[in-house]
């Protein structure tokens, strides 16, 4: 067994094999072999999982890098030789996120993907090429390391200035948060450096925000 294309090992047939259309009328056999590589190729189907003829494919999938919140962010990958069409499987982390044609012309596909449930980190990417017509189908290299990063968001919090009488109570302290998704539901409290004394003054009003867990996916 050997990997001749597709998702799992082959035993090739080669020329001059026994093998070769001896696999019955087309009716017999399924559409396609293991590689999904169209059958007959010849008179009849051969016999296996493995067809003889076609044209192996290579997958190469490109990073890809996004802010966090993203509603979009192209995921691309190269089919060679150039199929002329057919479709690739983009999966991220693991999971489908959906498929692209090849174009035509240059042999990419290229899928917009919205990113945004994702939190800041990288993330793998996989591509795999259905295969069309005797072109087979081919997946991207385990190990070369493709990944979608994911940035974190510019977002700041700006206390407002306050002011008070001596002997007064403190007013309520509040501020500006900009650039925090809404989803995240990020609030803050906001505090002052203690003193009640004019000479003290003026003291530094400062801002705790939660929840922590998200506070991560931002640079703040």
């Amino acid at each position: 067994l050997a990997n001749n294309g597709g998702f799992t090992s082959t035993m090739a047939v080669s020329a001059g094999s026994s093998a070769l259309d001896a696999g019955g009328v087309t009716t017999a056999c399924a559409a396609t072999d293991q590689r999904g590589l169209s059958r007959p190729q010849g008179t009849a189907c051969d016999v296996g999982a493995f067809e003889f003829g076609g044209t192996s494919t290579t997958t190469a999938a490109g990073s890809a890098v996004a802010t966090y919140g993203d509603a979009s962010v192209n995921v691309t990958a190269t089919v060679s030789p150039n199929p002329g069409g057919g479709s690739v499987q983009f999966f991220v982390n693991g999971n489908p996120v959906g498929s692209a044609t090849v174009n035509a012309g240059t042999g990419v596909a290229t899928l917009s993907y919205n990113p945004s449930a994702l939190t800041v980190g990288s993330y793998p990417i996989r591509a795999d090429f259905l295969g069309s017509g005797n072109f087979l189908s081919s997946t991207i290299n385990p190990g070369s390391n493709v990944t979608l990063t994911i940035n974190q968001k510019t977002a700041s919090v700006t206390p407002s200035a306050a002011s008070k009488n001596y002997g007064d109570a403190d007013p309520v302290l509040t501020g500006t948060l900009v650039g925090f998704l809404p989803a995240d539901n990020v609030t803050a409290a906001y505090s002052r450096t203690a003193g009640e004394s004019v000479a003290g003054s003026p003291y530094t009003i400062s801002a705790t925000l939660s929840p922590v867990g998200a506070l991560g996916n931002y640079d703040i």
